[in-house]
């Protein structure tokens, strides 16, 4: 099994938009084409490497972590996006569009009723000053966009899409996938899951039975992707951390940092069923 079936060749019409009109970038988000078939990156703080890594898969990458300020990330932007981890050759970034978008536009404050928060079984009692601590020192919430055009190299035989947005948004990355994704009934097309950054609810640890190596169970996390109408990501990206949602997926290929997981066919039957139900419910 492979990524091949699922690559895309040209940018889409909605993102081509937004690179040749700036006064249609100005004025309009497209929420639903920025989340539609999307890679989803929690805690992903400064790590631009899923933008290379997926950039036949995906042309909408959302980013969410708590404590990288506005001034951080727009160096970031200026700098053209450096990569954190190079482990495959450099690749270019030109920026083309870039703004600020009104937080409570795209997460609204009065989505409340059905967000779900932890419980104790779900997280470590020990994490929970520390949670604190994080809330008082994270800088002021944001959601920066940004639309970039990939530079060929002369030694890259890159075919894909030429350009790709990049939706940045500091919050807490449960609220942002229900006030997001679930909200819009929308699942990304892409989970990405670098350990052990991720989330004040789930700092567990677990062993595996095999051979007694830690890894991380994202217990609340699964527990907030189950929520989603819409039903799980189709890939699913896990380092050497692992984590307890690989169950429901099985292994396709091998990347540099980890392992790339697609939704086991069962899951996604059951997934297919539900949302047809919920349908003729509406």
């Amino acid at each position: 099994m492979s990524l091949e079936k699922d690559f895309i060749n040209q940018t889409p019409d909605w993102l081509m938009r937004g690179v040749e009109d700036d006064r249609y970038f100005k004025r309009n988000v497209p929420l639903k084409q920025l989340l539609e078939d999307s890679l989803y990156y929690p805690c992903s703080h400064v790590d631009f490497h899923p933008i290379k890594e997926f950039r036949k898969l995906v042309v909408s990458f959302v980013y969410a972590d708590l404590l990288l300020s506005l001034s951080e990330h727009k160096r970031l932007v200026k700098d053209g996006l450096k990569r954190e981890y190079n482990t495959s050759g450099e690749e270019t970034y030109v920026l083309i569009r870039e703004r600020e978008i009104p937080y409570d536009q795209i997460l609204p404050h009065d989505f409340t009723h059905d967000e779900i928060y932890p419980t104790l079984p779900d997280i470590d009692a020990s994490a929970i000053n520390e949670f604190i601590q994080w809330i008082w020192w994270a800088p002021r919430p944001y959601v920066y966009w940004t639309i970039w055009k990939r530079v060929q190299l002369s030694n890259s035989n890159y075919e894909g899409p030429e350009y790709f947005s990049l939706l940045y948004i500091q919050s807490e990355m449960n609220k942002v996938y229900q006030r997001l994704y679930t909200r819009l009934n929308i699942k990304p097309k892409v989970l990405y899951l670098h350990n052990p950054g991720m989330g004040f609810w789930d700092m567990r640890e677990d062993k595996r039975s095999s051979d007694n190596n830690t890894y991380y169970l994202h217990y609340f996390f699964e527990k907030v992707l189950e929520k989603n109408p819409a039903g799980l990501p189709e890939y699913l990206f896990s380092d050497e951390h692992g984590t307890r949602l690989q169950k429901k997926y099985e292994y396709i290929n091998w990347s540099p940092l980890g392992g790339i997981y697609k939704l086991r066919k069962l899951n996604l039957l059951l997934l297919l069923l539900e949302k047809e139900l919920n349908n003729k419910r509406n």
